[in-house]
Formats: structure tokens, sequence, C-alpha cells
């Protein structure tokens, strides 16, 4: 585990399979938390200017799913890059996205975690890139499997956090704007119980 403190300046944010249909497969996140941790990120990256790249797979019958509707609001401008691999690493135009920002920290979101996820974070690793994935803004197949492949990924020294612990982390001095805004993500991530506020 890397305990290092987030780099702003360090960090490229990638949404592997964020898309509308795609995201019914995902069996191990409340869909309603996923896309609300998926848009909180896509917010941070906004925020404090970190780039994205988004790597999006067709279905079987050959169409381009649309984005999340909460991602292309929040990241309009960002280009989808479609690719006939599981593994996102492994497709020539996003490893040269990646490459072309040249910054050492990646942060992973997307579907499902044992396949695309998994194989774009255990590459990432390889490429000696410290490689974070946001459990809350992942979705995996089977709670079973999909824990498997967290203590794979953790063991193989890949970063395990949540879309709040990054917001914190990026937030810095609460007293300036992108402080305030980034505890403003934060906050909307948190699920408000109704009996938290009983007399």
């Amino acid at each position: 585990m890397n305990d290092q403190q987030l780099d702003a300046n360090d960090i490229i944010i990638a949404f592997i399979d964020a898309q509308e249909g795609i995201v019914n497969v995902g069996a191990t996140n409340d869909p309603q938390r996923l896309r609300t941790a998926i848009a909180a990120l896509a917010d941070l990256a906004r925020i404090f200017a970190l780039p994205v790249r988004v790597s999006c797979v067709p279905t079987t019958g050959g169409t381009i799913a649309p984005l999340l509707a909460e991602l292309a609001a929040r990241l309009p401008d960002a280009e989808p890059l479609v690719r006939t691999t599981p593994n996102a690493m492994n497709d020539p135009p996003f490893a040269a996205a990646l490459a072309a920002v040249h910054r050492g920290t990646l942060i992973i979101a997307g579907i499902a975690t044992e396949v695309a996820v998994r194989q774009a974070a255990l590459a990432a690793r390889r490429a000696n890139m410290r490689t974070i994935i946001a459990v809350d803004a992942c979705s995996g197949l089977d709670p079973r499997t999909e824990a498997a492949t967290f203590t794979h990924l953790a063991a193989n020294g890949i970063d395990l956090t949540t879309v709040a612990t990054i917001a914190a982390e990026l937030a810095g001095d609460f007293a300036s704007e992108s402080g305030r805004a980034a505890m403003r993500v934060l906050q909307s991530t948190l699920v408000v119980r109704s009996h938290d506020h009983d007399t």
C-alpha cells in the first residue's frame, strides 16, 4: 500500500466501460451509489483540472452504448476511445493517451471490477504507475469474485480507496475555493440516513 499524499499535478483518471447498459452488469454496487461516485470523481477532475481518459467497448450487437449520463454531463469534451480488447492498456490509442500527459498516478473507475478494471490496473502497475482503484466507483459481477479480485489487486501493489478519500486528500486547505469544492464533492458521496436525525 502506498501512503503517499495524492498530488493533483501527477494524477490522471481513467473511466473504463462506464456506459449505459453496461452499468447493468454490475451486481455489487447499488446503481445509484455507483453513478453518484462516478459523478463525484468526474467533479473532482473538473475542480482540479485532472486529465481524464475514457475507454469504452462495443456491445455484442456492435453498437457503442453511450457514456453514463452523469459522466457525459460533467465531462462533455471527454472523447470515448473505443477498444476491442478486455484490457484498455492493450489498446494503442488509450495507452498513448495516458502516456501523453506524463503523469505517474492513475485512478481507475469502471465496470466490471473482475474484468476491465482488474486488467487495466495490473497493466498500469506493471508500467510502473501508481495505480489506485476507487472502489465505490466500480461494480463487480458477483460479491465473491469481486472480493477475490480486490485481494489480488492489493497484493500486487494497487491501492484501493474511495472517492470520498480522494476528495479529502485533494481538498488541502478548506479555506480555498478548490478545497471547499472538493468537500462538497465528498459530501455528495455520503448516504444520509433518516434515523441519523431522529430525536
